[in-house]
């Protein structure tokens, strides 16, 4: 993944499909990852496309702490689990790849990603509610448990 190729999802498809998807929201908040290839300066060459618009809510990045990837919901379960729904003769085209991706996650589980996020959600308070506040000794909860 370049720095150019990043951008270009972002700004076609990834910020369209979830300004679509969270319509209601006033602002987003998007995570995303440290990588190279999503630094400080894409976000700040993609400041117009996020910012509000008549009609369109403002999205803002944030970056997920380091070393922490109970807190990315990709990491989390996203990535795992589309690759387990991908066919397992995969195109070594990229486009055609990329096709079959696209495909694969337009056919994904809704309630999957509600699950994900409800994971992350309890994850969160869990690294606020452990001694120390804010520390890596948190007990990661069980899949199987339910909403407060």
């Amino acid at each position: 993944m370049t720095a150019d190729k990043f951008k270009e999802m972002l700004r076609d498809d990834v910020i369209p499909a979830i300004r679509t998807k969270m319509s209601k929201q006033a602002t987003i908040r998007l995570q995303y990852d440290n990588a190279r290839p999503h630094s400080a300066k894409v976000a700040r060459e993609l400041a117009d496309v996020m910012k509000a618009s008549p009609g369109q809510q403002a999205i803002v990045l944030e970056s997920q702490p380091a070393q922490s990837p109970e807190t990315n919901a990709c990491d989390l379960g996203v990535n795992n689990s589309l690759d387990h729904r991908l066919p397992r003769r995969r195109e070594y085209d990229l486009d055609a790849f990329e096709q079959q991706l696209l495909d694969t996650f337009n056919a994904y589980p809704e309630q999957k990603l509600h699950d994900i996020f409800d994971m992350k959600r309890r994850i969160c308070e869990e690294i606020i509610t452990c001694d120390p506040p804010g520390g890596n000794n948190f007990k990661l909860p069980h899949r199987s448990a339910k909403n407060k």
